[in-house]
């Protein structure tokens, strides 16, 4: 009788239903996203079976045959939210756009892309349309090596333009690297500062400083060239989290305009810890490789966000960045009640960068072998940063091993 009424108990109900509800949608999400992580093993495969011998018109079309073969078991409803991601995407990457317009984008654009379905549908259409350009680009380049030089000025534009007697090249199916003497990157960026590799977006170039490191750096930026279809398009989240802040002080110094202060303020209510490390998603992509050739050294020891922002170094100098800005504005008086707001994205992102270091750091002390590294790269190329707490349980059935980490219970 007591387990009769413990089991008619509203309470006991909704909790066994919001529990079996819970384990089902997890189920679920974990077996789409082994789905789709075996479908990008096929094209995966398909890519690196690539030489730069091959028919550039027998490359289109395996590349439009596996683009075809994800858009063929699409809903209508999802290649339509296809569809818009893939205009919003070409706005965002070829458009003259200010930091409030690019950020309007690519907000549509996230938002959009939370649908696991229509964002894989945009991924590997993208990384079909990827590979096929930069092949065809690629072997144009191998043949009319002239025409290099003049291409790194005009996207790069270096204060004394480099000739092509600067470069020793190198060539594969996807990469043009242009290997440089020491300080010849460096010079081109504003920042100066020593930089040993360099990859042109939207192109198979890559400079690359000549030196003991050369073999690996080229490893790093042919992740940027081909996982440039695998990321979301570049976010200016820290010049435009710098516009933010820089206008909601000078609007409250000068006391005018309230309700523009307001929308500066909601902006600025509406970044998330979540947008702000999905838009640093290729530059962590691009770290693995190195990363996981340099180790962690103590094996347990988990990182801060000093540690962890250091051994990313793109992805970390964004990160650190980010911090800074919000330690400047907060150490300031401002008189609207938008502080709050600011110290928790500070406190956020802090955490959540320094979290997703340290499991990308599990799961990367976990894979063992090629082919698991392989299923680790691209199932976090696969998902979002903010989502990647969804990794380790595939990664775990696929390879069983005990787990470091306690299993998550968000979806």
């Amino acid at each position: 009788m007591e387990g009769h009424n413990r089991e008619k108990n509203p309470a006991v109900v909704r909790a066994v239903e919001a529990g079996k509800t819970w384990e089902e949608r997890r189920e679920n999400l974990l077996e789409n996203l082994e789905k789709k992580l075996r479908l990008m093993e096929v094209f995966y495969s398909e890519v690196k079976r690539l030489k730069k011998t091959d028919d550039p018109e027998d490359v289109a079309k395996k590349m439009e045959n596996e683009n075809q073969r994800v858009l063929s078991a699409s809903s209508p409803e999802t290649l339509l939210k296809y569809s818009r991601l893939a205009d919003l995407a070409v706005r965002l990457n070829t458009e003259k756009l200010n930091t409030a317009e690019s950020t309007k984008l690519l907000n549509e654009f996230q938002e959009l892309a939370q649908d696991e379905e229509a964002r894989f549908t945009w991924i590997m259409a993208e990384m079909a349309d990827n590979v096929t350009s930069k092949f065809f680009t690629t072997r144009h380049f191998e043949e009319h090596p002239k025409y290099i030089a003049p291409h790194v000025n005009q996207r790069l534009q270096p204060k004394k333009p480099l000739a092509v007697s600067d470069f020793i090249l190198e060539f594969d199916a996807l990469n043009v690297y242009a290997l440089t003497e020491p300080g010849v990157i460096s010079a081109i960026l504003p920042a100066g500062g020593e930089t040993i590799g360099l990859h042109i977006r939207r192109s198979p170039v890559s400079l690359i400083k000549r030196d003991k490191e050369s073999r690996r750096t080229k490893r790093h930026e042919s992740i940027h060239n081909l996982l440039e279809g695998a990321s979301l398009p570049a976010a200016p989240r820290v010049q435009y989290l710098r516009m933010l802040l820089m206008s909601i002080t000078n609007l409250e110094k000068t006391g005018k305009t309230p309700d523009i202060l307001k929308i500066y303020s909601q902006q600025l209510k509406n970044l998330t810890p979540e947008k702000l490390i999905d838009g640093n998603q290729e530059e962590i992509l691009s770290e693995l490789e190195n990363i996981e050739a340099e180790g962690y050294g103590e094996s347990h020891q988990k990182q801060t966000f000093v540690t962890a922002s250091n051994r990313f170094s793109t992805a970390g100098k964004y990160s650190q960045e980010i911090i800074e800005l919000l330690n400047q504005f907060l150490s300031t008086e401002h008189s609207s009640n938008i502080l709050p707001d600011v110290r928790l994205l500070r406190d956020g992102y802090r955490d959540k960068f320094t979290d997703t270091a340290n499991l990308i750091r599990t799961l990367s002390d976990n894979t063992k072998t090629s082919g698991e590294k392989e299923a680790l790269h691209l199932a976090l190329a696969l998902l979002p940063p903010s989502k990647y707490r969804h990794i380790e349980r595939v990664m775990n059935q696929r390879f069983p091993r005990k787990s470091v980490t306690a299993e998550s219970s968000e979806v």
